[in-house]
């Protein structure tokens, strides 16, 4: 009997780390049918895509002390495409937080562009998000659009401020926000440190039915990379009743070497309505001419519903058409055509759905 209760105590021993350690494996899964036109280049196509399946991998421990460890590893994968390789393309990291103190994070996580308010919580297909990228793009020619943080951070150290009646705060530092840290050497012509780095400052406040939002991109070129600049506002109202608004807008610029700085402004008001199962979204996005491109700026409207068959699955229908003036190149976003020939508008219809787990 003895040794019988000697043995649990042990077991018990081994198994106490283990069972304060907490493993989740979430994510989801989802594909669209898409329709897509684009005038002025003759093209007309339909595609199956997967809009951002992902299987997420997440780690937390209670350290004591109001102390928590938390990682995670973001797999993301095409289910519509055979052959594809699955990788570690999203949101990974680990992090230390705090209740009083804050959170301290090093990886690679969204920043910046994430933050534009889109109201579109289904979020089935993609092209509904091309916005998000006609307010954080800046044309560089007639055919070349340079993006400014429209996607995750690399090489990122972030803090994430704790919240203080509704207000709260992230500072983030990159030793290159878009690729793998190049070497500074003086042969190359890359002595400065400081080359490729970016940093990012983001206030926000939620309260109530209201939520606002200010976020600061600045990168510093190195080989590959013009220097950028972004800044984008905004906030949401609740007005009661399933319906809700919002407007985004912000200032682009890019630079190569000692090139004239080319400038842009954008805008976007979505509009959303709930009702019951269903969601209604209607978005219109401005991209306003760049300073150094002639006749490049571009207008897109969006609209959108999504049924929702349970609180994890949803299916979605989407319309959007995106009309570029006769210097700009912008594309609707998910569909297969990267960069639109100058001046040539696109429509696109898809039909998805989505299941989280």
């Amino acid at each position: 009997m003895k040794k019988h209760l000697l043995a649990m105590a042990v077991a018990s021993a081994v198994a106490a780390p283990v069972l304060a350690q907490n493993v989740t494996l979430t994510g989801r899964i989802g594909a669209e049918l898409v329709q897509e036109k684009y005038t002025g280049i003759g093209q007309n196509q339909r595609t199956v895509e997967d809009p951002n399946s992902r299987i997420i991998f997440q780690v937390s421990e209670d350290l004591g002390g109001g102390l928590k460890f938390a990682g995670q590893l973001d797999m993301r994968t095409a289910a519509d495409e055979a052959g594809v390789t699955e990788n570690a393309g999203g949101n990974n990291f680990f992090s230390l937080s705090s209740d009083k103190l804050g959170r301290i994070l090093i990886g690679k996580h969204d920043m910046h562009y994430n933050e534009i308010k889109d109201l579109n919580a289904g979020y089935v297909t993609n092209d509904g998000s091309t916005y998000r990228s006609m307010l954080v793009t800046v044309p560089l020619t007639t055919s070349t659009v340079q993006s400014v943080g429209t996607t995750r951070v690399q090489n990122l150290v972030r803090y994430d401020t704790p919240t203080f009646a509704g207000v709260n705060a992230t500072f983030g530092y990159s030793t290159n926000a878009g690729a793998a840290e190049i070497a500074k050497t003086a042969t190359a012509g890359q002595a400065n440190l400081d080359q490729g780095q970016a940093t990012m400052a983001i206030a926000r406040y939620n309260q109530g039915p209201i939520s606002a939002y200010m976020s600061i991109f600045r990168s510093k070129a190195d080989q590959s990379q013009v220097q950028l600049k972004s800044t984008i506002y905004g906030g949401s109202y609740d007005l009661g009743n399933g319906l809700k608004v919002a407007v985004n807008a912000g200032e682009t610029s890019a630079q190569t070497g000692v090139a004239a700085k080319t400038e842009k402004s954008g805008l976007s008001i979505p509009v959303s309505y709930t009702m019951g199962n269903n969601e209604f979204v209607f978005t219109y996005g401005q991209a306003d001419a760049a300073s150094n491109v002639t006749s490049s700026g571009a207008k897109m409207t969006n609209l959108t519903l999504n049924h929702y068959l349970s609180k994890r699955t949803i299916v979605g229908v989407s319309y959007t058409t995106l009309t570029n003036e006769l210097g700009a190149a912008y594309s609707i976003h998910g569909s297969t055509q990267t960069n639109a020939t100058p001046g040539a508008d696109g429509s696109t219809i898809a039909v998805g759905f989505r299941h989280n787990f």
